[in-house]
C-alpha cells in the first residue's frame, strides 16, 4: 500500500493530509467501519482509518512505532497473540479483545437484536443464542487447543481452517459433528508433541476470556448464519440471509450496545491509552 512507502516523518504528519487529529491503520476494508464505530463510541471521532491490505503490512507499521516512535495508531485482530511472547505491548497498538473483529461482532446481545430485525418481531432469543455459543464452543475446544499449538509452534497444520462448515453435522446444522472433530484430531495429533499440546491447553485454561472470544471468529460464522436462517425460516418462512447481511447487521453492534461488559471496558481503555500516547 502507498502509506507504507512513507517515511516516519511523513507518517507523523499524515493526519494533516486527511484533516484529522490522527490516523489509525487497520488490516482491511472490512475493519474500517468496525474500528471507526468503536473509536467513536470511545469519544474519538476525528480520526482517519486507513486499510493496508494485510497483517504483514501492519507489522511494518508497528515496527515504525516501536523503532522510530511513529505518531500513528495500529488497530488489529489479536489472533493468538495473547498466547505469544511476541505480542506487541506498545500503547499505540490496539488489539481486539477476542481473536478477531467477528468475536466482538458476534456478541449474543448483538445477534439477538440482529435476528429480531431480520425476523421483523420482538421475540427475545438471547437464551437460545447463548446456548448455541456454549455448545458450539465446547465442541470446538479441542480444535482450539491444537490450533493454538499450531500457531505457537509453527507446525503448518490445517486445524480449524477458515470455516466450520466441514465439521458441522450437516450443511444447515448449528452443531459440530463429534465424529468429524474426533477423526480430524486423531489425524493431526502425530504432528504435535505431548508438551506442545499440554502447554496450549494450559494457556487456554488460564486465559480469563470466554471460549467464544478465543476461537477464530471466522470459524464461528457459518454455524451462526445457520442459527439466523433457522430463526428466519420459523418466523417468516424464508431462510435467505447471506454472509454480507450478517456483517452489515453486526459490524457496529458494539458501538450501539448499552450492556456493561469487560470487553468494552478493556477496548475503551486501550483506545484511550493510544490517544494519550499520541499526546506525549
Amino acid at each position: 500500500m502507498a502509506e507504507l512507502q512513507y517515511s516516519t516523518q511523513a507518517l507523523n504528519v499524515l493526519n494533516r493530509f486527511h484533516g484529522t487529529h490522527y490516523v489509525v491503520f487497520v488490516e482491511g476494508e472490512d475493519d474500517v467501519p468496525f474500528w471507526a464505530a468503536l473509536f467513536e463510541k470511545a469519544g474519538e471521532a476525528d480520526v482517519a482509518f486507513l486499510p493496508v491490505g494485510g497483517a504483514k503490512e501492519l507489522d511494518k507499521l508497528m515496527s515504525k512505532i516501536l523503532a522510530e516512535d511513529a505518531r500513528i495508531v495500529v488497530a488489529r485482530d489479536s489472533d493468538y497473540s495473547a498466547f505469544m511472547s511476541s505480542r506487541c505491548l506498545h500503547s499505540r497498538v490496539v488489539y481486539t479483545y477476542g481473536y478477531a473483529i467477528e468475536n466482538t461482532m458476534y456478541c449474543p446481545f448483538a445477534v439477538n437484536r440482529a435476528i429480531r430485525k431480520a425476523c421483523r418481531d420482538t421475540r427475545d432469543r438471547l437464551a437460545l443464542i447463548q446456548a448455541f455459543f456454549d455448545e458450539f464452543c465446547l465442541q470446538s475446544k479441542e480444535l482450539l487447543v491444537f490450533d493454538m499449538a499450531n500457531a505457537r509452534f509453527g507446525r503448518g497444520v490445517t486445524v480449524m481452517g477458515k470455516s466450520c462448515r466441514g465439521f458441522l453435522k450437516g450443511p444447515h446444522s448449528t452443531a459440530l459433528s463429534r465424529t468429524k472433530v474426533s477423526a480430524h484430531i486423531r489425524a493431526i495429533r502425530p504432528k504435535f508433541t505431548f508438551d506442545e499440546v499440554s502447554m496450549s491447553r494450559q494457556l487456554c485454561r488460564n486465559d480469563h476470556r470466554t471460549l467464544r472470544h478465543k476461537i477464530k471468529g471466522h470459524f464461528l460464522t457459518h454455524a451462526l448464519l445457520n442459527v439466523v436462517r433457522m430463526e428466519l425460516r420459523q418466523a417468516r418462512g424464508k431462510s435467505s440471509f447471506p454472509h454480507e447481511a450478517l456483517y452489515h447487521s453486526l459490524v457496529d453492534a458494539c458501538a450501539v450496545c448499552g450492556q456493561d461488559c469487560t470487553e468494552w471496558d478493556t477496548t475503551k481503555a486501550a483506545i484511550g491509552g493510544a490517544v494519550r500516547s499520541l499526546c506525549l
